[in-house]
This record gives C-alpha cells, sequence and structure tokens, in this order.
C-alpha cells in the first residue's frame, strides 16, 4: 500500500490562488493611487507610504506561507 502524502495538487491549487490573489491587490492598489491621492490631500511621498505597507505586509504573508508549505512538505 502507497505512503500517505497529502495531496499536492491541493497545495498547487492554492499557492497558485494566493499568487493570483496578491497580483489582483497589487492592481487594486495602483489604480487607485491617484485616487487616494485626491482624497486624502496627499503628495506622491506621501502616497508612496501606501505602496511600502502594502509591499511589506506581502513580504510577511510569504514568510509565514512559506512555513506553511515547508511544514506540509517535511
Amino acid at each position: 500500500m502507497a505512503k500517505s502524502e497529502p495531496n499536492k495538487w491541493i497545495v498547487v491549487i492554492t499557492v497558485v490562488s494566493a499568487a493570483l490573489l496578491q497580483l489582483i491587490d497589487t492592481s487594486i492598489v495602483n489604480v487607485t493611487l491617484t485616487q487616494m491621492m485626491g482624497n486624502l490631500g496627499a503628495s506622491l511621498g506621501d502616497i508612496s507610504w501606501v505602496v511600502t505597507g502594502v509591499w511589506c505586509s506581502k513580504r510577511s504573508n510569504d514568510y509565514f506561507i512559506g512555513m506553511v508549505e515547508f511544514k506540509i512538505w517535511t
């Protein structure tokens, strides 16, 4: 009888879905930057903190997802 393994397709679908959601989220932030600048009266330098915050939050999520994947595969 074969050794029990986690279904690798579920992992693949989960990782691809997460990457797609990050792409959509980044697109939304980039499209709305000019509108946020107008509504908040922020300069380009001020609004760049929004992009930096989004990038940093994604990196911390990537670290967490990587640790979960490591636990699944080992």
